[in-house]
């Protein structure tokens, strides 16, 4: 063997180690692409019956179609009204004149989403805009889990002259992100160490006098933040009453992003102020799995801002931190992004 020649135990150590990772990375796949539903049913609805299942999914159908005014709330001395919704093209049509005259008593309108698509889904009609996105734009657009809500909003908006305003930080990078916390990362884990490195960590972990590897310390602490990720999901998304107890150790995108938003709706009236007249209403329309976070983290500032800076600084990297409002230009007949603000 040359002096630069590799060993034959480098070669497997490469081989190995190259094997490892594709299956790391096919496992995450496999476990991203399986479904958050069946994943939160494997560890959640352990132990029910074939009946309760089933009365589990028709309560699951019922909050499908989910529209929720909860009480106003003063903020300074503008009153915010929040609605909770599950956003769909289908809700959208049935509540639509609900809509309308909330919009209409309001002085801003706050929403979730509004990307680019649901702004040019967004223009001012004079009869439905349900109607109008139905038949003006694919189905798909129409039934997709979002657009064709906030796309109908939108269009209500530009008909009645209200600029709408943006404090949701999510970003394409951060669910990404989340989307490995969640799923990724747990699945690469279990498989890698499992299959096969289980008995030789185990071998290491309890061998008289070793100490513990730091490798099988940042496995642990991957293990943590995953499945801590994942049933702080499940839990938010199963429990949406703002009635019930927060629940102080949840760690999700959907906490951080109730954190932030919290944090962006009392800047939004601090900023807007001179604009909103005394006892002046703004509606915030989101979906209703973030209302009992929201209305939480309003009520708990200084909550909110230790979990943004203390327990989420990951999505930082590449999160959207800004209040964003969109005034509808008639003479360009499009949204524009008319102000946007850092949060501070």
């Amino acid at each position: 063997m040359t002096e630069h020649e590799p060993s034959s135990s480098s070669r497997k150590d490469r081989r190995s180690l190259l094997y490892d990772s594709a299956k790391f990375g096919l496992a995450s796949l496999g476990t991203y692409w399986g479904g958050k539903e069946v994943i939160g049913r494997m560890l959640f609805d352990q132990g029910k019956t074939p009946a309760e299942l089933v009365k589990e999914d028709q309560r699951r159908a019922r909050r499908a179609s989910t529209y929720e005014p909860v009480p106003s709330k003063d903020i300074a001395d503008t009153q915010l009204n929040l609605v909770g919704v599950v956003h769909t093209g289908e809700v959208f049509a049935r509540r639509e004149q609900d809509i309308t005259q909330r919009i209409q008593k309001s002085s801003l309108v706050m929403l979730e989403y509004f990307n680019t698509q649901m702004q040019l889904m967004a223009q001012p009609v004079s009869g439905s805009a349900g109607e109008y996105i139905r038949n003006s734009f694919p189905p798909s657009a129409y039934n997709d889990l979002v657009s064709g809500f906030f796309g109908g909003v939108g269009s209500i908006c530009a008909r009645e002259g209200k600029d709408i305003v943006v404090v949701n930080p999510e970003t394409d990078w951060s669910q990404r992100l989340d989307a490995s916390l969640l799923l990724g990362i747990g699945g690469g884990l279990v498989a890698t160490d499992v299959i096969h490195g289980g008995r030789l960590a185990a071998k290491k972990l309890f061998k008289k006098g070793n100490p513990l590897p730091r490798r099988t310390i940042l496995r642990a602490v991957g293990y943590g933040a995953a499945l801590t990720n994942l049933s702080s999901w499940y839990d938010q998304l199963e429990h949406t009453d703002p009635k019930q107890e927060e629940n102080p150790y949840r760690w999700s995108m959907l906490d951080w992003r109730d954190a932030v938003s919290a944090q962006g709706i009392r800047q939004t009236t601090e900023i807007y102020k001179e604009e909103l007249p005394a006892s002046s209403a703004v509606t915030l329309f989101q979906g209703n799995a973030h209302t009992r976070n929201t209305l939480y983290y309003l009520d708990h500032p200084t909550i909110a801002e230790a979990k943004i800076t203390g327990v989420y600084p990951q999505y930082r990297f590449g999160g959207d931190y800004s209040v964003r409002r969109y005034h509808y230009d008639k003479k360009l007949h499009s949204w524009q992004l008319r102000d946007q603000q850092p949060l501070r």
